[in-house]
């Protein structure tokens, strides 16, 4: 994996608890950085990707059309097979 390093301001009590969580859990601060970069990208697909059914179901013309659903669902990368229910 490429790593780029790149500077950011964060308000100083920010840093701090950062910091400390970083001394606590024995890592890096990058790494700790990272993890939380990820995780909020990952939910803003999320979040875009339940716009998208959301969208689509409220579509009173592909409600009766489950076939268009399902391809509409492997486009996206998405099964509600795949989820706990």
């Amino acid at each position: 994996m490429t790593v780029v390093k790149t500077a950011i301001s964060v308000p100083a009590e920010l840093f701090s608890l950062w910091d400390a969580a970083a001394l606590e859990l024995g890592r890096s601060r990058s790494s700790i950085i990272a993890e939380a970069l990820e995780r909020y990208l990952r939910a803003r697909r999320e979040d875009e990707l339940q716009r998208r059914f959301d969208e689509a179901f409220a579509d009173p013309e592909l409600a009766g059309r489950p076939a268009e659903l399902a391809g509409f669902q492997r486009a996206a990368g998405f099964s509600l097979d795949r989820e706990d229910w």
